[in-house]
Order: structure tokens, then C-alpha cells, then sequence
């Protein structure tokens, strides 16, 4: 298992006023489901990040300026990875799967 710096990432995210809800494995989850951050396990100073598939692109538009620059004080890459949806995947077991979409 790789580092992944969660607590710098955490403190992006909350300085654009995006605080985290969750995290597993290489996925950190924003309270309101508009972002999500995926780990680069092979630049830890990268990030990718998606914009929830229901997000307005004009909110969308607003706010990768404001995670770039974030990122980028704090010595991180953030990449616009595209879009993502979090679908069920299992009924019985109340299972979800992220979809990266583009």
C-alpha cells in the first residue's frame, strides 16, 4: 500500500470549502457528493478529481479554479478527471460501486 497524503487532501478540500465525509482505499468522498479525489499511487503529489455526472457545469466551472489553486499552494496536481456516478451495484447487500465516466 502506497502513502496517500488524506490529511493535505483534507485540507484542500475544506479550504474551498468542500469538507470530506469519507474515505477507502484511493477514493475521498466531499460531504455533499459534488467531488470525489482519487489517489495517484504513482505521484502522490497528483490527484485526480471528478465532478459528480449531476452536478451543474456552471458550479462545476466555479470550482476547479478554486482546487487548482488550492492544490497547487499546497504543492499538488489536481487533474480534471471527467465525470462520476455512484450507482448500486447489489440490492440484497445495499452495495454501491463508483463509475468513472469519462
Amino acid at each position: 500500500m502506497n502513502y496517500r497524503p488524506l490529511g493535505y487532501v483534507m485540507e484542500i478540500l475544506e479550504s474551498v470549502g468542500l469538507p470530506v465525509s469519507y474515505s477507502y482505499d484511493d477514493l475521498v468522498f466531499v460531504e455533499n457528493n459534488s467531488v470525489l479525489v482519487r489517489f495517484n499511487d504513482e505521484d502522490a503529489k497528483q490527484l485526480f478529481f471528478y465532478f459528480n455526472k449531476d452536478l451543474d457545469t456552471n458550479v462545476a466551472t466555479s470550482i476547479e479554479p478554486l482546487l487548482l489553486e488550492a492544490a497547487y499552494e499546497k504543492g499538488y496536481t489536481f487533474i480534471n478527471s471527467g465525470r462520476y456516478d455512484i450507482r448500486e451495484k447489489d440490492k440484497d447487500n445495499e452495495e454501491l460501486e463508483v463509475v468513472f465516466l469519462n
